[in-house]
């Protein structure tokens, strides 16, 4: 993920001749890396029960106290 946001920011600035700060950089990454948390939640409507709340159990150890997601009801 890192990469990939350094290679967008990369672009932006090459292809589309715009400066990119470090900052901007590093947003692209928090909203990759929460990108991938919300489809990560989300797959686990689709498992039953007990797999779906292990699987929570397990996003919530590894996000949730970082900050980067909102575990809420509308979730």
């Amino acid at each position: 993920m890192t990469i990939r946001s350094i290679w967008k920011s990369r672009n932006k600035s090459t292809i589309l001749d715009q400066d990119v700060t470090p900052k901007e950089t590093r947003e692209t990454l928090k909203e990759l890396i929460k990108d991938l948390i919300r489809k990560r939640w989300s797959a686990t409507r689709l498992l039953e029960e007990g797999e779906r709340i292990t699987r929570q159990r397990e996003i919530r150890k590894i996000w949730a106290d970082k900050n980067f997601a909102n575990f809420g009801p509308n979730l």
